[in-house]
């Protein structure tokens, strides 16, 4: 729904439009979800207990920008667009999922080919 708007992703050679605005939205909660685990550093502290500050590069150049490339879906979704488009909501699960490991999300910003993700041990992010 947007601006009172609802706006549908129809395939015009599906037989069963109902279908395929479910399919889409699976597709694209499939593609979010596997983007967010691509993205978020299984073992964090192993990285950052030396250094308090780390710089996660995301290589969204070409092929690399790419998340269901492994899917039959014919729609490709990017990483370069979910940050472009929903930043907001990818800071908010970053840093629910650094928390757990005493780290801070301090920002995401855009570079050539890709984002780079700023992560600060928590405890250095307090002595700034």
């Amino acid at each position: 729904m947007f601006n009172g708007w609802e706006f549908l992703i129809l395939n015009p050679f599906e037989k069963n439009f109902e279908d395929t605005q479910e399919i889409y939205i699976s597709e694209y909660n499939k593609s979010y979800n596997k983007f967010l685990s691509e993205i978020c550093i299984p073992n964090p502290c192993e990285i950052i207990s030396d250094n308090y500050t780390f710089l996660h590069f995301i290589d969204c150049n070409k092929e690399q920008d790419i998340i269901n490339n492994d899917s039959n879906f014919e729609f490709k979704f990017k990483k370069s667009v979910f940050f472009d488009k929903k930043i907001t909501k990818i800071k908010r699960d970053l840093k629910e999922h650094y928390s757990n490991y005493s780290i801070n999300v301090n920002r995401i910003y855009k570079c050539e080919h890709g984002f780079i993700i700023e992560l600060i041990s928590i405890d250095d992010f307090y002595l700034r």
